[in-house]
């Protein structure tokens, strides 16, 4: 089964330091938590997510890149090289980028230094999650027990959302979640269509059936 890859933003308070041992030396160290743990997510369009501290211990992170933007042309240290580690704590994990003396690492360097960016990404797969469905607020809970493999982690200008959190969702069908974890008696109609395979023009089409018949009575 094809892994759907996701992606979540995180703001968080960055050092940014510059060390030159000698006269000249450009040297450029970032960090900032990437990722955090036991912490409810806002809402994501449908959802919240948490991550749990034991998701990291099965990351992949062999080949992840620290770029910008998610543009590995805007490379800024790899995990390959050593230049990008990975410290987990009880918080979430720390990430730490040893940053090229290139234009796009000083550039980087002096936006964060500014403020301009306070805001990291990741980009990763799941091996192993849970969903419920929360009935209080009417919405879905995603609990993240497995990371797959993590692509990037990503300095960016701008997020989705002002706190916390999400970029895209690649691939989940938030419906066909909702009702298979839903109480039946929580989802609409329509959902229950849906879930029996049924597309939703004919959904529309039975609606507009209904409506018609409805009129008609009243006008009696």
């Amino acid at each position: 089964m094809e892994q759907k890859i996701r992606q979540r933003n995180y703001n968080t308070s960055n050092l940014f330091k510059r060390d030159g041992s000698e006269e000249g030396e450009y040297k450029g160290v970032f960090r900032g938590y990437s990722i955090s743990f036991n912490e409810w997510s806002i809402d994501l369009g449908g959802f919240k997510e948490m991550i749990l501290p034991s998701a990291w211990d099965s990351a992949d992170t062999s080949e992840c890149l620290a770029v910008f933007n998610h543009r590995e042309d805007n490379l800024l240290g790899s995990a390959k090289s050593g230049t990008l580690r990975f410290y987990p704590d009880e918080n979430g994990v720390l990430t730490e980028v040893d940053m090229a003396d290139t234009t796009v690492s000083r550039n980087c360097a002096e936006w964060v230094k500014r403020g301009d960016i306070d805001t990291q990404s990741f980009k990763f797969t799941v091996d192993e999650d849970e969903w419920v469905y929360d009935e209080e607020e009417d919405n879905l809970r995603c609990v993240i027990k497995k990371f797959g493999k993590i692509y990037d982690t990503s300095l960016v200008t701008r997020a989705a959302y002002p706190e916390g959190t999400t970029v895209e969702n690649r691939g989940i069908d938030l419906a066909e979640i909702k009702a298979r974890v839903a109480p039946k008696s929580e989802q609409t109609e329509e959902d229950n269509l849906e879930g029996d395979g049924i597309s939703q023009d004919e959904v529309k089409r039975r609606e507009s059936i209904i409506s018609y018949y409805k009129n008609k009575l009243n006008r009696k």
